[in-house]
């Protein structure tokens, strides 16, 4: 395990972080990361269902879902977990690529929890890589797996026109807010306020998550 540092001092702490790891390195990564109460996020593919069992053996919580498909269900079960006091781990190039692009759902979760991002390297000394978009790692028997942390990272105020062509979530506006996000697009719910529109009131009232951004 190298670079443990920063790690260390959180967990002496008690403050859980976000572990970001690639795809195809997911299943070393239980491995060397197995026992220690952290919350997964596992999609709800059929390969998902295998991958979600050996987090299970290896003593790890999981969240169903994605950051694509199901991921305002997805966001919220992470960040409750955060809040209960569990590190969680997330795939930001999952469930279906493009291999080793950070999609926005790991800095999502870290603005609206507020805790860090901390990047994950794994290296195996020997290892097959499966024909699959994320090159999936198996790791030969007697490997040596590498572990590498980077440094922390704290998520950036999100764009809001980013935030919404990743996700198709709706989206509304202060009076100081306007124009940010285009009003043409079918998104935008409208203005909040007593001068606002009704779905704008209605969809922060209902809301089971609200993501704030002061672009």
């Amino acid at each position: 395990y190298l670079n443990r540092t920063e790690l260390d001092e959180a967990e002496r702490r008690h403050l859980p972080v976000i572990y970001a790891i690639w795809h195809g390195e997911l299943l070393p990564a239980l491995w060397t990361h197995r026992g220690r109460d952290i919350s997964v996020l596992i999609s709800e593919h059929r390969d998902g269902e295998i991958i979600a069992r050996v987090a299970h053996f290896l003593g790890f919580r999981t969240v169903r879902g994605s950051t694509t498909r199901g991921a305002s269900r997805a966001l919220i079960g992470l960040v409750r977990e955060l809040d209960a006091g569990y590190a969680v781990a997330i795939t930001p190039d999952g469930p279906k690529g493009p291999h080793h692009s950070f999609a926005a759902g790991a800095l999502l979760i870290s603005q609206r929890s507020n805790r860090p991002i901390l990047p994950v390297g794994i290296h195996a000394s020997r290892a097959w890589r499966l024909d699959s978009w994320d090159r999936f790692v198996l790791p030969k028997p007697f490997a040596r797996i590498i572990v590498q942390y980077g440094p922390f990272m704290a998520a950036p105020s999100v764009n809001p026109r980013a935030l919404v062509d990743e996700t198709g979530f709706p989206i509304t506006s202060t009076l100081m807010g306007l124009g940010a996000f285009p009003a043409s697009r079918p998104e935008w719910l409208g203005m909040l306020g007593m001068h606002g529109t009704w779905e704008a009131n209605h969809a922060m009232h209902d809301c089971d998550l609200d993501i704030e951004s002061r672009s």
